[in-house]
């Protein structure tokens, strides 16, 4: 378990943070401790990563300093599902898992690959990661989202994702300059 020092009047404090990550049926949650109002509470959630963590700390805060009980956030907090499309665990029978996330820019792609890599991935699997970018939306953000993919999973898939009005074979060649450029092999 993590130690998660929190307490409302005073900033939040990480020590030797280790979240567990729990697989249960089609489910996977982040477990860890963290101090309220001078208690040490297990918390269980949904809520996977270190960004949801970060989320979590913060609606705790500010839950409190509104005059939420703590057993009602610590409630609400366990049984909180993700929304559709973030770091959502799609359950199947065909051996593999598969986590949908709507990553939209180079540091969402990472947060969202480097926990599949460091928390969820087994020695012996290999991390797919399949995805696309927007037509006719900022293209500055193509090359460095398939360096920052190609660099962490084993396989990459790019798709169309909505192209609009452009060229689907423009949006494929940013992506992939990125993919090359962190040693990625077009085929």
């Amino acid at each position: 378990m993590s130690e998660i020092i929190f307490n409302p009047t005073s900033e939040i404090f990480n020590k030797d943070i280790n979240i567990e990550y729990k697989e249960a049926e089609d489910n996977i949650t982040q477990e860890f401790e963290m101090i309220v109002e001078n208690k040490w509470i297990n918390l269980s959630t949904f809520l996977l990563g270190d960004y949801n963590l970060e989320n979590i700390l913060a609606a705790t805060k500010t839950a409190l300093s509104l005059g939420v009980k703590e057993n009602v956030i610590v409630e609400v907090l366990r049984k909180f599902k993700n929304l559709a499309g973030r770091f959502q665990v799609v359950a199947n029978d065909r051996g593999f898992r598969t986590v949908v996330d709507f990553a939209h820019t180079e540091q969402g792609v990472r947060s969202v690959l480097s926990m599949v890599k460091e928390h969820l991935q087994k020695s012996d699997e290999r991390m797919i990661a399949v995805f696309g970018c927007n037509g006719e939306r900022d293209q500055t953000k193509r090359a460095p989202m398939g360096k920052v993919a190609c660099g962490l999973a084993d396989l990459v898939v790019v798709t169309t994702e909505d192209p609009r009005r452009e060229p689907v074979e423009q949006i494929y060649r940013q992506i992939e300059e990125g993919c090359v450029a962190s040693g990625g092999i077009k085929d």
